[in-house]
């Protein structure tokens, strides 16, 4: 066991393992990268940068609803 690394089909196939394992974690950190785009999307969204219309929708007393 502590020379499984060593043996032929090992050396034959790590390439396609750290392919796929690098595969695996490029896509796991595009959906992060994809989640807090969102979050800060949502978090960040100032008043400022609304259109008048959307502003009147997000008012209590608005005639939009």
């Amino acid at each position: 066991m502590n020379h499984d690394f060593y043996s032929p089909v090992w050396t034959q196939y790590r390439g396609r393992f750290v392919e796929n394992v690098a595969a695996f974690v490029r896509a796991s950190l595009q959906g992060l990268d994809h989640a807090f785009a969102r979050l800060s999307a949502h978090q960040f969204d100032a008043p400022w940068r609304r259109t008048a219309r959307q502003q009147m929708r997000n008012t209590r007393f608005s005639s939009y609803r």
